[in-house]
């Protein structure tokens, strides 16, 4: 019973953190992609 309460303020807490965690992992994706055409420019 306790459990649910605790996903439910978890739930919120993680919408929080994915908007952050998105920005985050949607910069390292532009990161990669620019170092992957820089790599790929160099072969």
């Amino acid at each position: 019973k306790s459990s649910k309460k605790s996903n439910k303020i978890m739930e919120k807490f993680h919408k929080k953190k994915s908007l952050q965690a998105t920005s985050q992992i949607h910069q390292l994706k532009i990161l990669l992609q620019r170092g992957f055409i820089k790599i790929k420019r160099d072969t």
